[in-house]
């Protein structure tokens, strides 16, 4: 009786010492995942930062562009005014020294 008492505490020794290492086991698994969940996390956030900083920037380099499409078309609108009063005062010019002609022609007749 002895032995078998023996050998039952000896067998519930080596249970608790078995749940022991499997619960130590289970818990630096558990901790291990964690870890691994925060770095995939942190990884996707880091992911996210980065895409909203380049759409961030695509905004502004477009912004950047429009800018100076309009400052583009406005100095293009600019020239053309310039270019059509000076090519308007020509062809005014040249009417008035035709019509001067034409009136000295008749006087001298």
């Amino acid at each position: 009786e002895k032995d078998a008492g023996d050998h039952k505490r000896y067998l519930e020794e080596k249970r608790r010492e078995s749940l022991q290492a499997r619960n130590a086991v289970a818990s630096e698994q558990r901790i291990i995942s964690q870890q691994m969940q925060e770095i995939v996390l942190q990884d996707s956030h880091n992911s996210f930062e980065l895409k909203w900083a380049g759409d961030k920037d695509a905004d502004a380099y477009q912004c950047q562009m429009e800018e100076e499409r309009r400052q583009s078309l406005a100095f293009r609108n600019a020239e053309a005014s310039e270019h059509k009063e000076f090519f308007q005062k020509r062809q005014a010019d040249a009417m008035e020294d035709s019509h001067k002609s034409f009136h000295l022609k008749w006087k001298g007749e």
